[in-house]
C-alpha cells in the first residue's frame, strides 16, 4: 500500500524521483530502470514510514545504493507481475508468517475476491466443521493423515489404482501443471493424485485414468484453500478440457454481542467448494461434459462433506472411564430402590401387574389345550362309531347278497322240476 502511494503520474516526475534517491550509477541507467528503481525506492519516505517497513517486510531491492545490475533483476522480476487483480500481493512482495500480520489477512481476502471472480459455479455450500484449521490439516490434509482424501475416494467413491506423492513446498517444484504465483500465503505445498475412476455411462469406456494436483496454501489463522486441477485420459474429448476447483476453509474465531450485551463466540471453521471448467479445444459434447461434471462434483463434495461431519463428531464424543467401586454400590443402590417400569403396548405397567398378566395368559392356554384335547377325544369316538357302523352294514350287505343266490339256486331248481314234469306229462298223454 505505501508503495502504491509513492507511484509517481507521469516520466517527469519519475524521473525526479529517482534522481533525488539514486546514487550517480543510478543517474545514467535508462529510464526505465529508474522508474522501476523509483517504485521499490526508500529514499522518499520518512522516517516513520521506513519504521513500519520492518513491519511489513523490507525486498531486496530497498538499498538506496543498488547497483545498475540490481536495477535490471528489478525489471526482469516487473516483466512477470501477474494480472491488475494480484498487483497488490506482488507489490508488498513478502508477507510476514504472523496470524496477526495485516498483510496476511488482507491478502486472505484477496485471494477470496478473485475466487469469487473467475470460478463461478459452487457445488457446495457454507458447511460448518466443529475444528481449528491446524486440526483439520492433520486429520484431513496431511500426508499422515486418518481421514486423507485418498482414503475416502477409495472407500467411498470407488477410485482405484491410486497413487499419492508427498506433499512439497512450490518453490521446490518445476514444471508443473499449475502455474504456481505467490499469493501471500503463509505455506505452500503441492502434491499429485492419480487413480482410476470407474464411470457409470452406458456408453463409452468403464474407467478413466484421472490426475490431479493438489495445491495446498495457508493464510496463517484466517484461513486455507486447497485448489485441485483435474485431467481426464481415456474417455472422448479428454483433451480438450480441464476442471479447476478451490475449496476455501475460513476460520470463524470471532465474538460478537447478543441482543443482551452479552459476549458469544464462535468457532469452527466454514467450508465452500466452487469449481470452473476450463476449455482449451473446441468439442462437441461441452454440454454433456459440463452436465455431468458438475453434477459428478457436486454428488462428491457432498459426501465428503457428510464424511468431515461424522469423523469430527466421532472424535468430540468422549471416551467412557470405567467407575469407581463407590459410584458402582450408589448406582445399583439406586436401581433397587426405583421401581421398574415395563410398557405393554404402549402402557407403563409395573412387575407384579405383568406376572398376573403372565399368570391369566398361563391359565387360559391351559384352558385351550384342555378343550382341544376333549375335541380330539370326542371326534376319535365318532371315527369308531362310523366304523363300527360301516362293518354292520357290510355284514348285513353279505347276508343279502347270500340270500338272494340261494333264492336263485332255487329258482333255477324249480324250474328245472318244472320242464321235468312238463315233459314227463307229454309223454303220458302221448
Amino acid at each position: 500500500a505505501a508503495s502504491k502511494n509513492r507511484e509517481p503520474k507521469d516520466d517527469k516526475t519519475l524521473y525526479s524521483a529517482s534522481t533525488s534517491s539514486s546514487t550517480s550509477t543510478n543517474a545514467s541507467a535508462p529510464l526505465t530502470k529508474r522508474v522501476l528503481r523509483s517504485l521499490f525506492s526508500p529514499g522518499t519516505r520518512s522516517n516513520n514510514a521506513e519504521g513500519s517497513d520492518k513491519n511489513l517486510g523490507k525486498t531486496s531491492y530497498e538499498d538506496d545504493e543498488a547497483t545498475e545490475d540490481e536495477a535490471e533483476g528489478v525489471e526482469m522480476n516487473m516483466i512477470h507481475l501477474p494480472s491488475r487483480g494480484e498487483k497488490e500481493n506482488v507489490e508488498e512482495k513478502e508477507i510476514m508468517d504472523g496470524d496477526d500480520n495485516i498483510h496476511v489477512l488482507k491478502a486472505w481476502r484477496n485471494y477470496i475476491n478473485e475466487t469469487e471472480e473467475i470460478l463461478k459455479d459452487v457445488v457446495l455450500e457454507e458447511l460448518h466443521l466443529s475444528c481449528n484449521l491446524d486440526t483439520f490439516y492433520n486429520n484431513f490434509i496431511a500426508d499422515d493423515a486418518a481421514h486423507s482424501i485418498p482414503s475416502f475416494q477409495k472407500d467411498n467413491i470407488g477410485d482405484y489404482d491410486i497413487e499419492v506423492t508427498s506433499w512439497q513446498k512450490t518453490e521446490n517444484e518445476d514444471g508443473n501443471e499449475i502455474k504456481y504465483r505467490k499469493s501471500g500465503a503463509t505455506s505452500d505445498k503441492i502434491r499429485t493424485v492419480t487413480f482410476t475412476h470407474p464411470l457409470s455411462h452406458t456408453m463409452g469406456p468403464s474407467s478413466a485414468k484421472t490426475k490431479k494436483v493438489h495445491r495446498f496454501q495457508r493464510f496463517g489463522s484466517h484461513g486455507s484453500c486447497l485448489e485441485i486441477r483435474t485431467n481426464c485420459y481415456g474417455i472422448p474429448a479428454a483433451d480438450c478440457f480441464y476442471l479447476e476447483e478451490r475449496w476455501l476453509f475460513e476460520s470463524k474465531n470471532t465474538s460478537s454481542s447478543n441482543d443482551n450485551g452479552d459476549e458469544e463466540k464462535e468457532g469452527g471453521i466454514t467450508m465452500r467448494c466452487k469449481l470452473q471448467i476450463y476449455y482449451v479445444k473446441s468439442t462437441m459434447f461441452r454440454g454433456f461434459i459440463d452436465k455431468n461434471t458438475k453434477a459428478e462434483c457436486k454428488s462428491w463434495c457432498e459426501e465428503y462433506g457428510k464424511m468431515l461431519q461424522k469423523s469430527l463428531q466421532s472424535e468430540a464424543e468422549p471416551t467412557p472411564s470405567a467407575p469407581s467401586p463407590s459410584t458402582t454400590e450408589q448406582h445399583l443402590h439406586n436401581i433397587q430402590g426405583v421401581e421398574k417400569k415395563y410398557t405393554l403396548c404402549g402402557i407403563n405397567i409395573s412387575k407384579e401387574v405383568l406376572l398376573s398378566i403372565i399368570l391369566v395368559l398361563m391359565l387360559a392356554s391351559t384352558l385351550l389345550v384342555g378343550f382341544c384335547l376333549f375335541l380330539h377325544s370326542k371326534v376319535k369316538t365318532l371315527e369308531e362309531e362310523m366304523n363300527a357302523w360301516r362293518r354292520g352294514n357290510i355284514m348285513l350287505m353279505q347276508e343279502m347278497r347270500d340270500m338272494l343266490v340261494l333264492l336263485h339256486h332255487e329258482a333255477v331248481g324249480s324250474r328245472s322240476i318244472l320242464q321235468n314234469a312238463l315233459s314227463s306229462s307229454k309223454l303220458s298223454l302221448e
